[in-house]
């Protein structure tokens, strides 16, 4: 009379690809103490950004707004009692904004000196990814479970006993963004704008990105 028992397998799926897609994230910031000329400031500076950023073939429609919002800065000070009080200095705008192209060191060098060249100094920073997220992520659960089931045999043939169905399969929540930072953060600073009188060159070969999921695949096993 055979007996069924539960045997639990930890399958591990990797996926390495090449990126095929570059992000350029922007963050533009204003001030003013008078919150429609802040507004309209940022308005302005992202219509002149917009500009010069189409003119290398960067379509207007492609920059998508991640983020804007207004900021009250305050700051603290001593009174004549030598006590420390907090008063208004200004207003803050930020509006953060992304584009995306092909993996293209050209267009990416000629973006860098566009933006180099602002006089309102946004800060910028460069990744690469894979665009089709979703089949990647695919084609990684799918080997997670092709190792488990390839350990399953391995363990069940070394004991010999037979694998049974798949009674249940627990993963995590499979968040992979097949994403990778190429150029932090940063803000191009008066001498690096002076320097960008033509097109900055760049050589970048991004390395293929790498994710990993674990998954636990119970099956049946089946003793004589």
């Amino acid at each position: 009379m055979s007996n069924e028992k539960l045997i639990k397998l930890t399958g591990v799926g990797k996926v390495s690809l090449p990126p095929d897609q570059t992000t350029v994230f922007m963050e533009l910031t204003d001030r003013n103490k008078d919150y429609a000329k802040v507004v309209e400031a940022s308005t302005k500076h992202t219509g002149e950004m917009k500009d010069a950023l189409e003119k290398i073939g960067i379509s207007r429609d492609s920059i998508k707004t991640l983020s804007f919002r207004v900021d009250v800065e305050t700051e603290n000070y001593q009174d004549e009692d030598h006590r420390w009080r907090e008063r208004f200095v200004g207003y803050r705008a930020e509006h953060s904004a992304k584009f995306d192209f092909g993996v293209d060191n050209e267009l990416l060098g000629a973006a860098m000196t566009v933006l180099a060249k602002m006089p309102f100094k946004p800060t910028f920073s460069v990744s690469y990814s894979v665009k089709d997220v979703e089949k990647a992520r695919k084609t990684l659960l799918e080997n997670a479970v092709k190792d488990a089931k390839n350990k399953a045999h391995i363990l069940a043939k070394a004991a010999g006993a037979k694998l049974g169905t798949v009674a249940r399969i627990i993963y995590g929540d499979g968040i992979h963004d097949f994403t990778m930072e190429a150029v932090p953060r940063m803000a191009m600073n008066d001498g690096v704008m002076l320097k960008a009188t033509g097109a900055m060159k760049v050589d970048i070969n991004p390395d293929d990105i790498t994710e990993e999921e674990r998954v636990n695949v119970f099956y049946e096993l089946i003793v004589d």
